[in-house]
């Protein structure tokens, strides 16, 4: 690469790097926010109330998949927008958001029949609103984004998150049960779109005409497909269960679900929404890319893990403490879907470098495997009840990462053994974890709950402080991950030393 080529990269590199610490900072404090939210909400809304809303949410996020066409994703990628391709999208986002409201109310009645209750219908009534909220800001968001605005993108993400949060547990307190969560909805998507249209000046026009969104289109239509099968794929489960074993069932399992989301939702998603970003600039460049993906992929799957690991080796002292002792039936099925999603995660990362590179096509295919496996999966573990559900689904998606990868990544030179090496130190690092969590749950197991997960997870950090100590490799992956987190990352300074050695 030329250093002019070279210079040229480097300010679109420490964008990414800030914005990659921005986003980590918005997230700690969702995360923060969220956590508090389970904690409370745990004892204020019964598992019955639970399962009504996962039944009704399970509905009403099949409608949110197309809520903008993948469109939203599209704008992202894209280097340059005209003022008619910027009006379309708007108009496009918020005709949507109006059929989606009617598409609501029209199923409500048909999601009673399906689940046996009549209190689906009432609770996806009022969530049909927030569609018409997401439909007039979902542009200007997506804007924020695109233009990586990330500073602007993320504080308002996270006072939507904080004023939501703190609507539904007063909603909650007030004794709403089930509604308390329609109010976050409902409050949370208010505000952040009403802050997004506050952070750019640009303003739509009425009407629209050829507004040249053809190039884009493929895109989003790719996307929202993969979303679709996507959904089915990760809710088919709960949505079953409700059918097959009733509320307090789905309740149960789909706080599990719930909690183990996380991860992905407030690390992994947000980050590779970054990475989508500056890939899609770095594409013509395959030097700076592959270097950008590696390391990338390398410190979100370090971030991640962790979580999954505690979930794995200490799921009765995570549920007692983040959900309660009323919850405890739920801690076997959080322990065995954790491995499995912890695996699937790893791969996700892989869908959005095929983003970047135009081959969206790819993540339909990759969605079909899994839904495929899953369905069969559900079949096999429906007769040993929930807890067979959840080994059967876990080991499906486990079975499923060599495939994934392999689809997603085939014909991308070099991409797929690079994917691998990059995730070898975090699977590493985690089986050394996992050992060190058990062996001091068992020294810790007669000790308040709190002891127990404090001890063990002092234990992991001790031990990872050994490993950092002997293992060069280790050492550097731990030191590059601190970067990252801190906001001293350097994106492109591997680069610059293989060039250099």
């Amino acid at each position: 690469m030329s250093g002019d080529s070279e210079r040229n990269l480097d300010p679109l590199l420490r964008q990414a790097a800030r914005g990659y610490r921005t986003t980590i900072v918005t997230q700690i404090v969702r995360v923060v926010c969220k956590l508090v939210s389970v904690v409370v909400m745990a004892r204020l809304v019964a598992p019955e109330g639970y399962g009504d809303f996962a039944m009704a949410a399970a509905v009403f996020w099949v409608l949110a998949l197309f809520r903008d066409a993948g469109l939203g994703t599209a704008t992202i990628q894209a280097k340059t927008l005209s003022p008619q391709q910027m009006n379309g999208l708007f108009w496009v986002q918020l005709g949507m958001g109006g059929l989606l409201m009617a598409a609501t109310w029209g199923l409500a009645p048909l999601a009673d029949i399906w689940f046996k209750t009549d209190s689906v219908s009432a609770l996806l009534q009022p969530m049909s609103f927030a569609f018409l909220i997401i439909g007039a800001g979902g542009f200007a968001r997506a804007q924020l984004y695109r233009e990586m605005r990330l500073a602007e993108a993320n504080r308002l993400e996270s006072l939507s998150a904080v004023i939501g949060t703190g609507a539904m547990v007063g909603a909650g307190w007030a004794g709403a049960n089930a509604y308390a969560f329609v109010v976050f909805l409902l409050v949370s998507e208010l505000v952040a779109n009403a802050l997004a249209w506050r952070e750019i000046s640009w303003r739509p026009s009425v009407g629209w005409k050829n507004s040249g969104l053809k190039s884009l289109w493929r895109v989003g239509g790719h996307v929202t497909l993969n979303h679709l099968v996507t959904y089915l794929s990760t809710q088919l489960d709960a949505i079953l269960i409700g059918r097959w074993f009733g509320a307090t069932a789905v309740g149960l399992y789909s706080r599990s679900t719930q909690l183990l989301t996380l991860p992905r939702q407030y690390i992994a998603s947000p980050l590779s929404q970054i990475m989508l970003t500056t890939l899609a600039r770095l594409k013509d460049n395959a030097d700076a890319l592959s270097q950008h993906t590696s390391r990338a992929v390398t410190n979100i799957s370090h971030l991640v893990l962790p979580f999954y690991l505690v979930c794995i080796v200490l799921p009765v002292p995570t549920v007692k403490i983040l959900l309660g002792a009323d919850w405890l039936a739920a801690a076997p099925l959080l322990q065995i879907l954790a491995i499995g999603r912890a695996m699937n995660t790893l791969t996700s990362m892989a869908e959005t470098v095929n983003i970047a590179l135009d081959r969206s096509h790819r993540l339909v295919g990759a969605a079909l495997m899994s839904l495929v496996a899953t369905t069969v999966a559900i079949i096999i573990g429906q007769r040993f009840g929930l807890s067979g559900i959840a080994w059967a689904v876990s080991l499906a998606q486990i079975m499923m990462i060599g495939p994934r990868l392999w689809w997603l990544l085939r014909d991308i030179p070099g991409s797929l053994r690079q994917y691998l090496r990059a995730i070898r130190g975090p699977l590493a690092l985690s089986a050394i974890t996992v050992v060190s969590l058990s062996a001091s749950a068992r020294l810790l197991e007669n000790a308040p709950v709190g002891f127990i997960l404090g001890g063990a997870i002092l234990a992991a950090i001790g031990t990872g402080g050994i490993i950092y100590l002997v293992s060069r490799f280790i050492r550097r992956e731990i030191m590059d991950t601190m970067k990252f987190v801190t906001g001293k990352w350097d994106p492109g300074s591997s680069k610059r030393e293989g060039a250099s050695s």
